[in-house]
């Protein structure tokens, strides 16, 4: 079964855990959508929020938007497993499960690469 809680967060996260009271925990997964244009201070507040329902993490709109170092080191502070990325707003159109090679690419091309030119352009002004 699959249910979608268009809610505000605190809500979401009452009605979740009410849920896996009734049906267990074991029996739960939970998805949480964060797009690729959330700040770090909004992820740590969505995972102060959500952390005792242990959600997947999906990085959406990564088309629009690249993450930040700050962003996935907010990621890292809270222990929040990627585990989906998508590059549209839905998940249904396509997500890659976020292995660590896929990731690792995706780190390689938009913040290793962006790090670089940003460091050669500071050389230039030197």
């Amino acid at each position: 079964m699959v249910v979608d809680l268009a809610l505000p967060l605190v809500q979401a996260t009452e009605k979740l855990t009410e849920i896996m009271a009734v049906v267990g925990r074991q029996n739960v997964g939970i998805i949480l959508t964060v797009p690729a244009s959330t700040s770090a201070n909004m992820i740590e507040t969505t995972s102060n929020l959500t952390n005792n329902l242990a959600p997947i993490v999906a990085l959406t709109k990564l088309d629009e938007c690249d993450v930040s170092t700050a962003e996935f080191s907010s990621f890292a502070t809270f222990n929040a497993k990627i585990g989906l990325l998508s590059a549209s707003q839905s998940m249904a159109d396509a997500p890659l499960f976020a292995s660590e090679s896929i990731l690792m690419q995706y780190l390689t091309d938009n913040l290793i690469a962006r790090t670089d030119c940003n460091f050669d352009s500071h050389r230039l002004e030197a």
